[in-house]
Order: structure tokens, then sequence, then C-alpha cells
């Protein structure tokens, strides 16, 4: 049934009587519809050209007509349909004295009242090539992204200046794009909190500058099993102010100009990153460009779910002439501390200096499975030089626990698997590191009191202190270069002790222990051949050590740095490993690399130290390279 407002008094009278037995009353005004329930509909004031329902005041000009049916209407609610160049907006009756809008062909300009105690829902659907949405306020709201297809010329397909909490669900397959000529900072815009659940799909393009901007943090709720898919950003695919937070679902994010995510503090406990579940797929190209990058602190951990975490860098380093330094580019990078507890993070950097995990503050691993690989050289602008590392640390690095393999085979000085520009600690673990300078270096005192470690160098030392190198337990498996290098370095002034652990050191120098070591060892020279085993009997003929010497440390087959150790009466599992006669430690069960080998090739001059709990000083010893055997007595 159409009313339409030729006579308003007329049409006054004729109005309640239609809705008597009716559901919904349609008022039509342009491009924008109100719904009012019979239920609410009480009384309607009529004063000349004016009629008032609802504290909604409508001019008889503006009215195109009313609708009589039986819509369903439910509160608190907006929908936006697009259909090419229009827009149709409907507003349920509740709210619409308290929201003003603007309807501009397909743009769409929403803009709430303070006095709004409800939160509003809109729902967003529908397809245009050159439309957007617009919405203000100062109260909360839920945004719904239903297959939902907008691209903007001017502007920002999406932007929410309301500055509260913006909750965004996905239902279907959704796509946001601007254009290069766009005014926004991004294809989605939001200035407050985002929160995203649901199960559907967004796809975002950002010719103009980022694809995703927001002012404050965004968060992906534990409930959110959908998908984020950046797709092209001129700058970063993510750009948050606040923080980030991913507790579920899915964000894949490649073609960026920039950094993936980028999150920039806008106090001092802002900044940071927290990924607690889902999955999360960076692939950046770009100069200098960072996969996550964060002002504050990063913490990975498994509070929601594990998450699994891939990031590639082909980026390379830069000379940046305006602020006149090197822009690195990095898989992870904080210019704070990184902490990570649990997940399955796969760090692939292959650009000129490209690093995989780098903290300007402290770097804590407690846990996961962490695999970091690097492959580009160093960079250098005249006397300026950045170097590729699969891990850095400025403020000092811990590792308390977790599988961590690390390759960073570029054929340049610096390139190195694990540094610490400070103190290096290692508690706990599963290490194994290839790398074609130091596999482990730190700048200041090096402490090893558990865990299981295996480091190869190509071209320097396996572990490398410029102040003390302290062994008190676990298992160190160093492998160095040929002279004059060697498996276990400390600088000049300072010393290498051993204490405690199982310790097997190979390389082209003899490595120096103090004299107030508490633990014995053994040594002797020997030729050193790939996939052979190293092997420490006592008088009796028990054999108290063995190692495998790993795939490619003398030959230019594929290096392996997951070679499989056996402690005594170990059961090694895996890919090899030989088990022997008294210890537990397991052996070659972690994945073979592929990274190129070394081009030392076979030698003679090799030092051969093993150290274990079990070597008495002054007894004698029997260690086996290969078929080659030699007695010592123990120190």
């Amino acid at each position: 049934m159409h009313i339409h407002f030729k006579h308003l008094a007329i049409a006054a009278l004729a109005l309640f009587p239609l809705i008597i037995n009716a559901q919904t009353l349609a008022i039509q005004t342009g491009s924008v519809t109100y719904l009012v329930p019979a239920a609410d509909m009480g009384f309607a004031k009529v004063s000349g050209d004016e009629i008032t329902i609802l504290n909604r005041t409508f001019n008889t000009a503006d009215i195109d007509c009313m609708t009589v049916d039986d819509t369903v209407v439910n509160p608190a609610t907006i929908t936006v349909s697009y259909a090419g160049s229009s827009a149709a907006v409907t507003v349920s009756a509740d709210i619409m004295a308290l929201v003003d809008i603007t309807v501009s062909g397909a743009d769409v300009t929403i803009t709430q009242d303070e006095a709004l105690a409800d939160e509003i829902t809109y729902t967003l659907s529908g397809s245009s090539t050159d439309g957007s949405f617009y919405m203000d306020g100062k109260l909360k709201a839920t945004v719904v992204f239903d297959n939902l297809s907008l691209t903007s010329l001017t502007t920002a397909p999406i932007n929410i200046r309301n500055g509260k909490r913006i909750a965004f669900q996905l239902n279907g397959t959704s796509t946001l794009a601007d254009t290069a000529n766009s005014d926004g900072k991004g294809a989605l815009m939001v200035n407050g909190h985002s929160e995203f659940t649901g199960d559907g799909t967004l796809n975002i393009c950002g010719y103009a500058k980022h694809a995703y901007w927001a002012d404050e943090y965004i968060q992906l709720k534990k409930t959110f099993t959908g998908e984020i898919n950046i797709l092209a950003a001129a700058g970063d695919g993510i750009n948050v102010n606040q923080y980030f937070q991913q507790n579920g679902g899915t964000i894949n994010i490649s073609g960026t100009g920039d950094d993936g995510i980028q999150v920039s503090a806008d106090d001092d406990e802002t900044g940071y990153a927290l990924i607690k579940g889902g999955t999360l797929n960076i692939d950046v190209t770009a100069q200098g460009a960072k996969g996550l990058k964060t002002d504050g602190d990063i913490d990975i951990n498994d509070d929601m779910s594990t998450p699994i975490i891939t990031i590639t860098s082909s980026a390379s380093a830069y000379y940046d002439s305006s602020d006149k330094e090197i822009k690195g580019t990095s898989c992870i990078s904080s210019d704070a501390d990184i902490t990570i507890d649990a997940g399955t993070i796969s760090l692939t950097a292959t650009g000129t200096a490209g690093k995989g995990l780098k903290a300007d503050g402290t770097l804590e691993i407690n846990g996961g499975d962490i695999t970091v690989s690097t492959s580009g050289t160093r960079y250098a602008y005249g006397s300026d030089t950045s170097s590729p590392k699969g891990m850095r640390a400025d403020a000092g690095l811990v590792i308390n626990g977790g599988t961590i393999n690390v390759s960073a085979t570029g054929k340049s000085d610096g390139s190195e698997g694990i540094e610490s520009k400070a103190l290096l600690t290692i508690n706990g673990g599963e290490i194994y590191v290839t790398a074609y300078d130091d596999a482990i270096n730190s700048a200041e005192e090096m402490d090893i009191n558990g865990g299981t470690i295996q480091v190869v160098s190509q071209n320097n030392d396996g572990l490398d202190s410029n102040a003390d190198l302290i062994i008190n337990g676990g298992t160190v498996l160093a492998y160095g270069a040929a002279q004059p290098e060697c498996s276990i370095d400390a600088a000049e002034r300072y010393g290498v002790y051993i204490n405690g652990g199982t310790v097997l050191g190979v390389g082209g120098s003899a490595i120096t222990i103090e004299s107030s070591s508490k633990a014995h060892y053994a040594t002797t020279t020997a030729a050193i051949t790939a996939n052979t085993a190293i092997t420490l009997a006592d008088s009796s003929g028990q054999t108290l050590f063995t190692a495998t010497v790993p795939d490619g440390y003398n030959s230019s087959s594929a290096m392996s740095p997951f070679a499989a150790y056996a402690g005594p009466g170990g059961n090694t599992g895996g890919t090899g490993g030989t088990g022997g006669t008294g210890g537990n430690t397991p052996g070659g069960n972690t994945p073979g690399g592929n990274n190129p080998g070394g081009s030392m090739g076979g030698t003679s001059g090799y030092q051969i130290l093993i150290s274990t709990p079990d070597i008495t000083s002054g007894q004698s010893y029997t260690i086996t390279s290969g078929t080659a055997s030699s007695t010592v007595t123990a120190k």
C-alpha cells in the first residue's frame, strides 16, 4: 500500500487505519527509507507542511512515498545497499531521529548524534565502482561487510571517523579498493578500535597510500575464522598507530610498496604487536621493507591458539640520502623487545643485508618452532655497511626453549646466524645454526647453561664471544672453519670456560680452555669428512660420545645444519644418528636444510675437542674420526 503526500491532512487521516493490521510503515525520502514498526508508531503530529513521527520531523516535500507492508524491523540497524552509481539506505525507526544521513550517488555519509545510547549495526552490501561509506559518531558500532564490492575513485571507500570500538563482521567475500587519486590514507580507514569477527573474506587494495589504516588498535578476535587479504598497497599493507593483535583468522599480505604491517606508537605504552593465534602470511619486496615492524614490543604466544607465521622478504637494503643512513630490511623488526613463547614461525630473507628477526631491545625465545633463512650479502654505501643476520638483538638475547633452525649463507663478512650486541644466554631449547660468518656471536659474555646446540660456520667461528664464553651445561656441537678460525672462540684477554655439559669442538685452530674450568676434555688433530662419525671411547672400548659430521661440512654438497648427535646411551631419532651407551640426547630429529655448503675441503689439520661428564683427567681415551683413531690423555 502506497501513500503519496499531495494533501497532508488527508494522508495523515488515512495513515493510521492502514497500519493497524500491518507490521511496518516505510517512509521513503530520496535514497533513504525509514522503517517504523506499527507497534512503535504512536501518534504522528501534523503541523503545516511537516509531520513528526517518533521525534523525527519530515517535510512533506522531502517524502516520496509511504509504504505499508509486513517487513520485519530489527532495532538499531542501518543497511546500505550499493547498486552501480547509486546506494539505498534503510534505517530502523528507533534511531532515525539520532542519525543524519546524506546520499550522493553511491557516496553515503552518516553522522551519529551524541545522544545515541544503543550501538548501531551497519550492514553494507552490493557493488559500486565509484562509491563510499563515511561514518562518524561518539558511540561504538558494528559494521557488517556482506558480499560488498566497493571502489572509490576519489577517497577511501570505507572511512570511519568514529573514535570508538568498531566491530567488523565479515560475511561472504568483500573487496575494497581506492585509486592512485584517492585523498585517503587507506582503502579501509578507521579512526577508532577495529575488532574482527565472522567467517568471511575481505580483500583490500590501497593504490594511493596504505591498504588498511587504523589510528588506534586492530584486533582479530579468537572467534574470527575468516581471512583478510591485502592484495596491493602503495605504502604499508596495514598501518596502525596503537597496537596490532591477532587471536585468530588469517591475514595474507603481498604487493606492498613498504612494510607488510607497521605499528607506530602514539605514547610510551603503545606501538606493540601481540600474536596469540591465527595465521599470518606476509611477503615484502620493496627496498628497505619489513614484514612486521613495530615501534614497541612484539609478543608471540599461544594464549588463544598456536600462531602460524610465514614471512618472506626479497627486499634489499638501500641508502636513504635524506636521513643519511642505510635502511635495512627484515622479516620481523622491533624498535624495542621481542618475546617468542610459542608458534610455528618461518622467516626467509633473500635480499641484500636481509635479516630474519631483529630487536633493537632484547630478544627472548621461550618456545616455538622457528626457522630462519637469509641468503643475501652485505650492503655497503661508502664506509657504511649493513650485514645479513638470521637473528640480531642489540640489548641482549636469551633462549630458554623452543626449536630454532637458522641459516645465514650469504657469502660475505657479517653473514651471521645469531648475534647479540650485548650478553647472550642459552638455557634450553634445540638450536641448529649454519652461517657463512660466525654461527653464534655475542658482543659481550656468552653463557650456555643448557639445551642442544649445533652450529656450523663456513668461513669463521662456530661460537664467537667478544668477552668470556662459558659453557655450564647442555650439549654443544660447534664446527668452525679452517685455520685461523676455530669452533669455540673468545676474544683476546678473555677465555673459554667449560664447566659442564657435553661439548664437541671441530675447527682449524685449537680452542684455548681456561685452566680454571671445572670440566675435563680430550683433544686431537685429525682429518674431518662429512657424514662420518666422531667418537670418544674409554680404555675399555666403551663409547662415551658419538656425533656425525654435518653433511657438506667438508664438501661441495649441500650443507645441512641438522646432523645427528647421540649422547651416550641415546636413542637417536629422525634422519640419522647412532645411539651411544649412556645418555639420552635425541639426534637427527630435525628436518635437514638445503643451504650451500662450504669449500674447505678435507684436511688433517682440524682440532677435535670433546668434553663430557664421563671424562677423567689423566686417563687415556680414543678419539676416532671416520676410520682414523688416536689415543690421547684427558686434561
